[in-house]
């Protein structure tokens, strides 16, 4: 299958949003999970160059589609074909962007010598948020459905101006359009907003640990970091990537934490991979496996693949950013609970609410609680949701005073 793109480069960063959904849209249209088979294909003849551009964003991007060349593709290829493209879009977004917090380098590159090591520091692992009383809410506060009612009744200028600004360990900013249309009923978390949660959720982490005295039980690694993998970058060598195990800003000992959290989008769904160390196990929690869209063992099957890029990945991370932190990665395994289902199956669109819900309450066997579109769960947790969004630190968007004085009160 070949995907041709040309990307515009975008005055704005705004302007840069859109054109980068447009193009994910045209990609999301192809039903890139028939035809299963499984014969691999290289992630060259998926980048043929393209004979015409296609222009992201233009209004006459079908008008002339692109004939596709009919190949035995596995979902694994098709995955690693569809974040490809969103890392392609999003990295042409991004070098767009001035980042008001970066140093300039004086006629020299970063430094090529090997970075050295970050020696680990022994102990017990950390105790289980959920042994020491950790609750999830079950319904949003007064305060956040307030929050939410006012910000989604906003429109104009106050939503084009950039809210949230998190600089580590990657600059990513989203403007209140780009927060409103992801977090309104229905709408689709897409990735930048996804790593911005995994940072607040590790903050959440951090601070609750602190309150008892003990270490961050689970490590977030961002979604970045699985687009790298699949993409066969040389991510290893990647500033990003080292950033997300031993950045400056990381304030935990990562050798300690008991959980690895993954959040993995494919095609055009979420899921969860969770890292167990203490059981050596690699937990798979698809919010749309018993959908029936697909056999269940192919969907498994995706996953598995996925799952054994990401631990030989996660193992050479160990090896390379860590001094004294030995694991033996041969040792892990998928594993796919059964999730509490009734009469329902997930959207599309609530996959990725489902996979942050994941992320924060699964316990070891089973989730804290249970998120069904059957009452307003989906509801309620994207009001909470908005709430950990507006209070992300540091912050140095320009969020309108008004909504600053209602997180303070």
């Amino acid at each position: 299958m070949m995907i041709h793109l040309t990307l515009v480069k975008p005055l704005r960063s705004i302007a840069a949003t859109a054109q980068f959904r447009a193009g994910i849209n045209d990609i999301r249209k192809c039903n890139l999970m028939k035809d299963f088979s499984g014969t691999e294909i290289s992630l060259a003849m998926t980048q043929t160059p393209p004979q015409k551009a296609l222009t992201i964003g233009s209004p006459h991007a079908h008008s002339a589609p692109p004939r596709l060349r009919q190949t035995a593709i596995s979902p694994l290829s098709r995955v690693r074909t569809v974040v490809t493209a969103c890392l392609d879009v999003s990295e042409e977004v991004d070098a767009e962007k001035i980042n008001l917090n970066s140093v300039a380098i004086d006629g020299s590159f970063a430094s090529t010598q090997p970075r050295p090591k970050r020696k680990v520091i022994p102990g017990r692992a950390s105790r289980s948020p959920f042994v020491l009383g950790y609750k999830l809410p079950a319904r949003a506060s007064g305060m956040a459905v307030h929050l939410y009612c006012r910000f989604m009744q906003l429109v104009g200028d106050e939503l084009e101006r950039i809210w949230i600004v998190s600089p580590s360990p990657k600059y990513i900013e989203l403007s209140g359009n780009c927060i409103k249309e992801q977090l309104r009923l229905s709408g689709r978390i897409e990735i930048p907003t996804m790593a911005v949660f995994m940072r607040r959720f590790q903050r959440l982490e951090i601070e609750f640990a602190s309150l008892h005295n003990e270490e961050c039980f689970r490590h977030y690694l961002e979604p970045e970091f699985v687009s790298h993998v699949l993409r066969g970058d040389d991510y290893i060598n990647s500033e990003y990537v080292r950033d997300l195990w031993v950045g400056d800003h990381i304030e935990h000992h990562v050798n300690l934490c008991n959980y690895l959290i993954v959040p993995v989008i494919t095609i055009d769904t979420w899921s969860t991979y969770i890292w167990d160390f203490g059981k050596h196990k690699i937990v798979v929690l698809d919010p749309m496996i018993n959908n029936g869209d697909s056999p269940t063992e192919e969907i498994e099957d995706k996953h598995k693949r996925i799952a054994k890029e990401l631990n030989s990945a996660i193992g050479l991370c160990i090896s390379t950013y860590f001094d004294g932190w030995a694991v033996d990665m041969s040792r892990f395994y998928p594993v796919f609970p059964k999730l509490p289902v009734g009469q329902w199956v997930c959207r599309k669109d609530d996959s990725g609410i489902q996979s942050l819900h994941f992320a924060s309450s699964w316990m070891g066997s089973k989730l804290q609680r249970t998120l069904t579109p059957l009452d307003d769960d989906m509801d309620q947790s994207r009001m909470n949701l908005l709430e950990d969004l507006m209070k992300i630190k540091p912050n140095l968007g320009s969020m309108p005073l008004k909504f600053v004085k209602m997180l303070r009160d």
